[in-house]
Formats: structure tokens, C-alpha cells, sequence
């Protein structure tokens, strides 16, 4: 199944990480898996991902869900806490 993505994934990433980015590079952006080919910009961690994850790396992170996704949303908020408050548990 194939789902359509939009080309405009530059402008929420260049501001603000989804929940996998910030898990594997912390929450500074630009996103580091922002990648530039054929005309636009694409989804590292979607483009590396086994073919078997693709559909649901789509819908956790909202890929063609329109503008914004990452930006104003408490739930991911509310995650990245968690993490935090984890990291500082465990010691990181």
C-alpha cells in the first residue's frame, strides 16, 4: 500500500523533532534526517526504515497529514517529558 507524502516535510522539521528524531538525536533542530533529493525534501528515518515499518512510521509521525504535525501538539510534548524524566532516572 502506498500512501501519499507530501513534499513540504522541510519546514515542521527544520523547526521542531518528531518523537523518533528527538529519541536519536536529541531535541535540537534541524532535524538531522532531513535529506534533499529528486526536487524535495524526505524523511530519513522513513527512508531507512524496513519495509515493514514504513506504514506505521507514516502514521505515528503524521507523514501527509498536512502542516504542522510535530509543531503545537501536547501529545508529543507530553512523550518528550517522559523521556526526560526517564534519561534523568536512568542516569543519562
Amino acid at each position: 500500500m502506498s500512501l501519499p507524502v507530501s513534499g513540504a516535510v522541510s519546514y515542521c522539521c527544520s523547526k521542531v523533532l518528531c518523537l523518533l528524531a528527538y529519541s536519536k538525536h536529541g531535541p535540537k533542530p534541524p532535524c538531522p534526517e532531513l535529506r534533499y533529493h529528486d526536487d524535495r525534501y524526505w524523511c530519513g528515518i522513513l527512508e531507512d526504515a524496513p519495509k515493514a515499518a514504513k506504514i506505521q512510521y507514516m502514521e505515528s509521525l503524521a507523514i501527509g497529514a498536512g502542516c504542522s504535525s510535530s509543531m503545537c501538539n501536547t501529545v508529543r510534548d507530553l512523550q518528550i517529558a517522559k523521556m526526560k524524566k526517564k534519561e534523568t532516572t536512568d542516569g543519562k
